[in-house]
């Protein structure tokens, strides 16, 4: 059987980062999850650029409350970089154990398998629209 997990870190964008000001999952996960689980403080690393590759130093853990089960929210999964990365920041930072929950899974209609998906989808969902035309995190489904 798994620990449970003792805090929650939310991973902040690397591109559109703005210091002192939360992004709209870090504002929904600060309001749901404040009063019953700690919340640990990501911020990207100076320099650090998205390019879907794992970088340990691509995070930095600002504020990490004792806990050695953390579990990450990320918005979108892609290639899986900007995750583990951020999973790589809290390991250094002590956390012993990292369960990760992703929101959305981006599909590249560029990679041969997921373009036969797509396109079989479509098939039987002409109104479907394709993932990356519909934001998961918005009423209306436009990324801000």
């Amino acid at each position: 059987m798994g620990t449970p997990s003792e805090a929650v870190a939310v991973v902040p964008s690397r591109s559109h980062y703005q210091p002192d000001t939360l992004s709209k999952l870090q504002q929904i996960c600060h309001r749901v999850l404040l009063e019953c689980m700690p919340l640990v403080s990501l911020r990207p690393a100076p320099g650090s650029t998205s390019d879907r590759r794992i970088h340990g130093s691509a995070f930095e853990v600002v504020d990490c409350p004792y806990a050695s089960h953390v579990t990450i929210i990320d918005d979108t999964w892609v290639s899986g970089g900007t995750t583990l990365s951020a999973v790589a920041a809290l390991r250094d930072s002590g956390v012993q154990k990292v369960s990760v929950l992703a929101l959305a899974r981006w599909l590249d209609p560029g990679y041969g398998l997921t373009r036969d998906f797509l396109a079989i989808g479509r098939h039987h969902l002409a109104e479907w629209p394709g993932p990356q035309d519909v934001c998961p995190f918005t009423l209306d489904g436009i990324c801000p």
